[in-house]
């Protein structure tokens, strides 16, 4: 045990001392950072002027706290999410309504489609974005469905 901690304290090297006069060195050294050129800065773009009302918008987001700033992306989410909801539909057009509802949602077979038009209304797909939402209500509308966006 004795032959193991002797062979330890050798094995430990001691940590590096760092010298004062490596470090004023170091910290006096001039910094050399490229300039840009004339080509350079005239093949950029100018920035658009910023509109005065975008400009009170970005001004007010930077003085958010994070607190604050979460819950704006929190309220932002919901005006951009939205539950698709099945409400009515036409009982002509009940048998491509339920070959559509089996589409939409795989894991469902035809039985469980057939039960889920027939109890309506339903939630189609919660939180889709515009896009997909909008699309689903005209597909159904196309079938002769009455499809609610929430």
């Amino acid at each position: 045990m004795a032959s193991l901690i002797s062979l330890a304290s050798r094995s430990i090297r001691p940590a590096r001392r760092v010298v004062p006069s490596a470090v004023r060195a170091l910290s006096s050294s001039p910094v050399h950072r490229a300039q840009p050129t004339a080509e350079a800065s005239s093949s950029a773009a100018p920035a658009p002027p910023l509109n005065p009302k975008i400009g009170q918008i970005v001004d007010q987001i930077a003085g958010l706290t994070l607190l604050e700033a979460a819950d704006l992306v929190d309220a932002l989410k919901e005006k951009t999410v939205f539950n698709v909801q099945l409400t009515k539909i036409d009982a002509a057009q009940k048998a491509k309504a339920i070959r559509e509802v089996k589409a939409i949602m795989p894991g469902m077979n035809l039985v469980e489609a057939k039960k889920f038009v027939e109890s309506l209304p339903k939630t189609l797909k919660e939180g889709a974005n515009k896009e997909e939402a909008e699309k689903l209500q005209a597909l159904f509308k196309g079938i002769g469905a009455e499809v609610a966006l929430e």
